[in-house]
């Protein structure tokens, strides 16, 4: 676990972190919106672990979570066969197992709602896959340990989880992200765009061009969860160059050496203020 913290008041509220940077021999952690990116030099090699994002105090909530707004949300983001889940932050660590409680028991409360939302919601889409565990650990690196035969992704941001999981006899891999459909500030531009991202960037103006940014970092984190837990390689956001067909709300994304592929395509969509990219590696 990385002990390093942006500020020894962070280090102070023991704030959980989702991405690691890497500046020469050093590493930090940042949270995972883009903006936290602005003031960072080109030295970035690596995105993506885990979330956090704002403060909230959510109660627990035995409910299970709305099928029809999960429908809503993620309808046709992924192949019919990827199994998905979307809901707000309302579980808490009463929802948990002792195994599962353990690995958020120093976290902030927030961090709790949603590693707990995320557990509950990939142990019912497992039930649904017909590989039920009875809990979901993590490995050294912090991915989710899933049950034989299964892969997936959590992403949480903000108010919402959401989870895909699928036939590990049909998919390599699965990556997910979900982003709030927001402005990034100045400056985040240089560090997660390239060249070619860029001119698709100036298409657009004003608040728009800034949503696009977010736009490309969701890719690129959905890109890197789809493949990082079989290869355990890092990539920095310069690795991955996107092109983004707003239209049709689908995109390819070039990729450095190391996968079975040099390019994969996937989808990002816009709904209900979220900004979702999906990723799915399928057998060939």
């Amino acid at each position: 676990m990385l002990a390093l913290l942006l500020s020894p008041a962070v280090a102070a509220a023991q704030v959980p972190y989702r991405t690691v940077v890497i500046f020469g021999d050093t590493q930090t952690t940042a949270k995972g919106d883009p903006n936290q990116y602005a003031d960072f030099t080109s030295q970035i090699r690596l995105i993506h672990l885990r979330v956090q994002l704002g403060v909230r105090l959510m109660p627990r909530n035995t409910a299970t979570p709305n099928a029809a707004s999960t429908s809503t949300l993620l309808r046709k983001l992924f192949d019919e066969e990827i199994l998905v889940a979307s809901s707000p932050l309302v579980f808490g660590e009463d929802d948990l197992t002792p195994g599962e409680r353990q690995l958020v028991a120093k976290a902030v409360v927030s961090r709790r709602c949603e590693f707990s939302t995320g557990r509950v919601l990939a142990r019912g889409l497992l039930r649904e896959l017909g590989s039920e565990t009875a809990e979901l650990l993590r490995d050294s690196d912090r991915v989710p340990i899933w049950p034989e035969g299964v892969v997936g992704s959590i992403s949480h941001c903000d108010d919402l989880c959401a989870v895909a999981i699928g036939d590990r006899a049909r998919f390599r891999g699965v990556g997910l992200d979900v982003e709030p459909d927001e402005p990034v500030k100045e400056g985040v531009e240089r560090v997660v765009c390239g060249p070619g991202e860029s001119a698709w960037l100036d298409l657009a103006k004003g608040e728009e061009r800034s949503r696009r940014i977010k736009m490309v970092f969701s890719i690129k984190e959905a890109v890197y969860k789809a493949f990082y837990p079989e290869l355990r390689a890092f990539w920095g956001f310069q690795d991955v160059q996107t092109e983004i067909d707003l239209e049709g709300e689908r995109f390819r994304a070039s990729l450095p050496e190391g996968p079975e592929v040099r390019e994969i395509e996937g989808r990002v969509v816009r709904r209900q203020g979220w900004i979702l990219s999906a990723v799915t590696r399928r057998r060939t």
